[in-house]
């Protein structure tokens, strides 16, 4: 009788899954809780609780932390690209409200982190 050999499929994490959405997101709308939740075929609550049990952070903070990292590597990558470009990529509104987070989560501004 012959073996069969099984191989087990990778499947990403959740965390994997929102850092993939929230990457190639285009839009503010692209990083709200709701829209994440629903491309990934989940209702919002079940969203809430798998992310929070698989990070130990709330859906938002983690999103928000990743909008972070992503402002912090186009803010590197590319010193003429202007803030307020960053800050829409990034899906802010403005470029103060995006100012004002960054501050908040980084502990400089944007320019001065930039300066760094």
């Amino acid at each position: 009788m012959a073996t069969q050999k099984c191989e087990k499929k990778y499947e990403p994490t959740l965390s994997e899954q929102v850092t993939r959405l929230v990457l190639k997101a285009a839009s503010s709308a692209d990083y709200s809780v709701e829209h994440i939740a629903s491309e990934l075929c989940l209702s919002v609550r079940t969203f809430n609780r798998h992310l929070k049990k698989e990070t130990g952070l709330a859906p938002k903070v983690f999103i928000l932390t990743l909008q972070m990292q992503k402002a912090k590597h186009l803010l590197l990558q590319d010193r003429q690209i202007h803030v307020s470009a960053i800050a829409v990529v990034c899906g802010f509104e403005d470029a103060s409200s995006f100012s004002h987070t960054f501050k908040r989560m980084c502990g400089v501004n944007p320019t001065k982190y930039r300066e760094e």
